[in-house]
């Protein structure tokens, strides 16, 4: 989504581009197995990431609190409707230059990764 290239861009201080890059290819790995499981359930992105030997932190939704509060900051446009994006591959922790979040669906229609956010992190009912 264009929001996804608006958010990387302004996260231009980010300190290890290289993990961004690791962590798509991590999502590029298991995309077979990411499309073998879509339909039957709500995805395990968590898990799946895990099996294809992905070494990333990934949250499968938000807390409640986080969406209660922030869920518009979950919500990203694409073909003209706002897809709700809760799943993310956390990046980094500590200071804003050491973390970044990659916030990311998986679209059935076109077997893709949608991806609406790569960059900062975004605000949650805990204060981050």
């Amino acid at each position: 989504c264009s929001t996804a290239y608006k958010s990387a861009k302004k996260h231009k201080n980010f300190r290890y581009p290289r993990r961004i890059m690791e962590a798509f290819e991590m999502m590029q790995n298991a995309l077979p197995s990411v499309k073998s499981h879509a339909g039957r359930r709500r995805l395990d992105y968590a898990r799946i990431f895990r099996q294809n030997n992905g070494d990333f932190d990934v949250a499968n939704k938000e807390t409640r609190p986080t969406m209660d509060q922030f869920g518009e900051h979950r919500k990203f446009p694409h073909n003209n409707q706002k897809i709700v994006m809760p799943a993310h591959i956390k990046i980094g922790t500590g200071s804003d230059d050491e973390v970044a979040r990659i916030h990311f669906k998986y679209d059935s229609n076109t077997g893709k990764y949608l991806i609406g956010h790569c960059g900062e992190h975004l605000p949650t009912a805990s204060g981050r």
